[in-house]
């Protein structure tokens, strides 16, 4: 008798830490995918993410998304654009391949990514082509900028200057 008592603790204690132990096993399974929006992850990162998530999106025509993180002037004519060459090319999927991604001085809240975007067809064939977004940062959060005038040209501007190796201006090569 002096057993049962011992067992229904076991068993007790077993079925209190279960959930517990599930949510651990989750957490840390899961943890690239939530370090990605933690204080330490790098603007890079972040910048990244945005990029890759949006290419996915139009895949997805997820509206929502999309016009959550596109914005601009032309921000509509762009989403609307992709999304007509994902149906008619029948792209069941992205990936881009983030090449460089640049922090923009001196206020740190303009960047340009330089990406292969990888399109993966129905048949499975795969084809890539380079591409750039220039994306601003409003409310603590990256999004893709399209349209945006001066800082559209400006972006272009120093991107071409990034490629010919002069670098950032104010940044150390």
């Amino acid at each position: 008798m002096t057993q049962m008592p011992f067992i229904k603790g076991i068993k007790h204690a077993f079925i209190r830490g279960l959930p517990l132990l599930l949510m651990l096993s989750l957490l840390s399974s899961a943890g690239p995918v939530f370090a990605l929006w933690l204080p330490w992850a790098t603007e890079e990162s972040k910048v990244a993410k945005v990029v890759a998530d949006v290419c996915q999106a139009t895949v997805n025509n997820d509206q929502r998304f999309l016009a959550e993180n596109v914005v601009g002037n032309g921000a509509k004519a762009f989403i609307d654009q992709e999304i007509a060459a994902v149906q008619s090319l029948g792209v069941k999927k992205y990936h881009c391949r983030i090449q460089r991604v640049t922090i923009l001085p001196p206020d740190n809240n303009w960047a340009i990514v330089e990406f292969d975007k990888v399109a993966t067809l129905g048949s499975g064939e795969e084809f890539a082509n380079k591409a750039f977004s220039i994306l601003g940062k409003a409310d603590g959060a990256w999004k893709i900028t399209i349209g945006v005038g001066d800082k559209m040209k400006a972006g272009q501007d120093m991107l071409n200057l990034i490629r010919q190796g002069a670098g950032v201006p104010g940044q150390r090569k």
